[in-house]
């Protein structure tokens, strides 16, 4: 009896169940998303947490001997990987969020894949290509082995099919706004335009693509291995319920057809997603992982306490409190990447306060950030510009210093003198990651500094995301890990469908439309420059702190090399038990 009960605790699929939930905290397994332990809001006695630990004591020393689900995972080349959130969905074209898409690029493959070794561009669904000399021209000659996971084969048309839907009024994607970068896509997307031939993107025959920009865009082949290079099987959306609908069940196990290396097997909401290999995958030969295990860990100790049991590969964060930890005992498990991520808070400028500019200002300079990536750790850096200033295509320069004084003169100036008349500001931020930790640290330098009162409004990662595109807060958490630093500025242009961002400025949409046209790199970076300077005047958003990617990589993933664009294809990893000493 014993001997069962100790291999129900340790089976993935115990993570969520209701004999779990009855001891939140047990050190072992958690509900990976609902049942986690966040101390903040829960009422846990002392005698509460002694049983718990108790028992988890009591049933991982009877069950030391039995094989986890990493040991398993090497044997059958099982993947468990943490995800940090339950994605919205599965439909590339309706979701933005990163948790969205680690599931989604193992399912789909766009014309560009990431080389494994330096995550830049390399060959996926086109297989080579030709450009303009004036790069407003592009031609992909597609693979003519590309198949769909229902054995019909990857055509250009496909493509077409896709930016179409994308570009479709009705669907009212979050991603159109990719498709802008094509010749008459904006136009057809706002009904000026009704034939979607004068839209930049034909099949001349069915391998080749050709794509007709706007104006140029140096960096086109970047945002072909995402979204906008994605292909979408419309003849499936359509049978399920309509390609211009939203929410359809097209994306349930046993309907979702793919390209990628992998198709969907189980999608059970808030425990797990499972993928399995593609049998007609173009290059399933090269593929060793069988099946890969997504879960929702939102409660980043209870991730922690997940890969101390055996029960991941792969965590998507890991707790600041236990970095050092990891450091002194586990180093070779410990990952600190650093990425082109940065963590900012976006302010309503439609809200007064807050749509004064000296408001704003003063909110940005009273933060200590330099205290902040302290506590977080992991190498993270405080951030003084958008973009940051250790890139891999441009290094930006600090725009601005931490300065309590200035920021209080700038609110007294704005007739707040400290803080007087200041309605409490609300913050949104989702329930994940270090994001309350973050928001909390300043909360009280803004108290402390500013005399300005904040309330916290945490919000489920879906309803967060819905609550921010509809733009309704004061001021938002929130960040964005970009490919290329032109990307991080055109998230402020107006007119973006991006509606969390609410700010706009004809000198800033004048300055991308410069920087899109530079001719070299060294001209972009010139008016990357300008454009800092005119976001650390008006500040529409409040850039926090350069991010690391940390995180605990089990030793046994093989193929897993850091890149300047932390990009990790699944494609290319397999699992090897590590060699013993």
């Amino acid at each position: 009896m014993f001997g069962a009960a100790c291999a129900a605790l340790f089976q993935p699929q115990m993570v969520g169940s209701t004999w779990l939930r009855r001891f939140e905290l047990a050190a072992v397994v958690f509900h990976v998303n609902k049942a986690g332990v966040d101390l903040d809001r829960r009422s846990i006695t002392w005698w509460t947490l002694v049983a718990g630990g108790a028992i988890t004591s009591f049933l991982l020393a009877g069950c030391s001997k039995h094989e986890t689900a990493v040991d398993a995972g090497i044997r059958t080349q099982t993947f468990h990987v943490g995800n940090g959130v339950e994605p919205q969905g599965l439909d590339p074209q309706t979701t933005t969020g990163a948790s969205d898409w680690t599931v989604q690029r193992t399912i789909f493959e766009g014309l560009m894949n990431s080389d494994p070794v330096t995550g830049e561009p390399s060959p996926g669904v086109a297989m080579r290509w030709e450009k303009s000399s004036d790069l407003l021209r592009y031609t992909f000659y597609l693979r003519p082995e590309a198949r769909w996971s229902n054995g019909k084969p990857v055509v250009a048309n496909d493509f077409v099919r896709t930016a179409q839907r994308a570009l479709s009024p009705a669907l009212a994607a979050e991603v159109a706004n990719d498709f802008f970068w094509l010749a008459g896509a904006r136009a057809y997307y706002e009904g000026k335009e009704r034939d979607f031939s004068h839209v930049g993107i034909r099949a001349v025959d069915a391998l080749t693509l050709e794509y007709r920009l706007a104006e140029p865009l140096p960096f086109f082949l970047e945002l072909l291995r995402y979204r906008m290079g994605t292909p979408l099987p419309i003849d499936v959306i359509t049978e399920h319920g309509g390609a211009e609908k939203r929410g359809t069940p097209w994306t349930r196990p046993g309907r979702l057809v793919g390209n990628g290396a992998f198709t969907l097997k189980e999608w059970v909401q808030n425990k797990s997603i499972v993928v399995e290999k593609s049998p007609t995958y173009w290059d399933r030969d090269r593929v060793k992982l069988q099946r890969i295990v997504f879960y929702p860990v939102e409660n980043a100790e209870t991730e922690e306490m997940m890969f101390r049991a055996g029960q991941l590969h792969l965590t998507a964060n890991v707790p600041p409190t236990k970095i050092e930890t990891w450091r002194r005992d586990q180093p070779e498990a410990l990952w600190l990447e650093p990425e082109q991520r940065v963590r900012f808070l976006v302010v309503n400028p439609k809200r007064p306060p807050l749509d004064d500019v000296r408001v704003r200002r003063a909110l940005a300079l009273a933060i200590d950030r330099a205290q902040i990536a302290r506590v977080l750790g992991g190498g993270r850096a405080a951030a003084r510009s958008l973009a940051p200033t250790s890139g891999a295509d441009f290094v930006a320069q600090a725009q601005f210093q931490d300065d309590p004084a200035t920021a209080r003169t700038l609110l007294a100036d704005a007739g707040y003198p400290g803080g007087k008349g200041v309605k409490k500001l609300e913050v949104l931020l989702p329930n994940r990651g270090n994001a309350r930790l973050m928001v909390e640290m300043v909360q009280e330098m803004w108290r402390k500094n500013l005399g300005i009162e904040v309330v916290f409004n945490v919000q489920e990662w879906g309803v967060y995301i819905d609550s921010e595109n509809n733009g309704q807060y004061d001021i938002a958490y929130d960040g964005w890990n970009m490919s290329h630093p032109y990307l991080f500025y055109d998230l402020n242009r107006s007119g973006s469908l991006l509606t969390r961002y609410l700010w706009s400025s004809a000198e800033y949409d004048g300055l991308l439309t410069e920087a899109a046209r530079a001719p070299t790199p060294s001209a972009e970076a010139v008016v990357y420059a300008r454009l800092e300077a005119v976001l650390a005047r008006e500040m529409p958003l409040i850039p926090v702190h350069f991010e690391t990617s940390t995180y605990l990589l089990h030793p046994s993933v093989r193929g897993w090399h850091p890149n300047p664009k932390t990009i990790h294809p699944v494609n290319h990893l397999w699992l090897e038990a590590p060699k013993k000493d």
